[in-house]
C-alpha cells in the first residue's frame, strides 16, 4: 500500500491569493460572497469543496473576517460562522439522535475556535442565554439573517463606535483578535 504524503498546511499569506482566485473561479467576488451560497455549510466543508491543497477552514475564516473589517461587518461575520457552527451540530444531532442541547454546546465550541479572543465574552452571554432558554425543538437557522440569531446579537453583540477601525492581529497559536483603533477624519482647512 502507498501513501501519499500530507501537504503542509500554507501560511496565510501564501493561501490568501489562492482563496481568491478560487472563489472568483466559482464566480464570486469575495470569499463572503462565496459563503452565502452555502450559509448553512461548515468552513470545513467548503474548504473541502474548494480543494486547494495546504487551505484549510481557518484560512476560511481568517479571509472572512479579514473581509467583515474591510466592509464593516464584523458582527454579520460572526452570526453567519454561528449559523455554520449551529446547522453543523444540529445536523450530527439528527443524524445521531441525543440531547439537542448538548449539540448546541458542540456549535458554541466550533463557534468559539471561529471567533476572535477578544469576542470570546460575547460567545459565553449568547451561549448562556440559548442554553437557558433553548429555541424551538424545529429550529435549523437558514442564515445570518435568521430571526433568532439576530436578536441574540442584538442583545449581545457590542455596539460598534462610528468611526473607528479594525485590525485584525494573528497570534504565534493562531489566535485571531480584532484591534479597535480610532479613525482619524482628514483635517478640513
Amino acid at each position: 500500500m502507498t501513501t501519499t504524503p500530507l501537504r503542509p498546511l500554507l501560511a496565510w499569506e501564501h493561501a490568501r491569493p489562492l482563496l481568491a482566485a478560487a472563489v472568483e473561479g466559482e464566480g464570486c467576488a469575495s470569499l463572503t460572497a462565496y459563503g452565502e451560497i452555502f450559509p448553512q455549510a461548515d468552513l470545513l466543508d467548503l474548504a473541502c469543496v474548494l480543494a486547494i491543497p495546504g487551505v484549510h477552514s481557518g484560512h476560511l475564516a481568517m479571509g472572512l473576517w479579514e473581509e467583515a473589517i474591510h466592509a464593516g461587518e464584523l458582527e454579520r461575520c460572526a452570526r453567519g460562522l454561528l449559523v455554520r457552527a449551529v446547522c453543523t451540530t444540529l445536523r450530527e444531532c439528527e443524524e445521531n439522535g441525543g440531547s439537542r442541547v448538548r449539540y448546541l454546546e458542540n456549535a458554541f465550541q466550533l463557534w468559539r475556535r471561529q471567533l476572535p479572543v477578544n469576542y470570546w465574552d460575547v460567545e459565553k452571554q449568547i451561549r448562556a442565554a440559548v442554553l437557558t432558554v433553548p429555541p424551538p425543538e424545529d429550529w435549523m437557522p437558514q442564515n445570518a439573517d435568521d430571526s433568532i440569531v439576530v436578536s441574540l446579537f442584538n442583545q449581545h453583540w457590542p455596539a460598534e463606535p462610528a468611526r473607528y477601525r479594525h485590525r485584525l492581529i494573528c497570534d504565534s497559536a493562531g489566535g485571531l483578535t480584532i484591534e479597535t483603533e480610532p479613525h482619524a477624519e482628514p483635517s478640513a482647512r
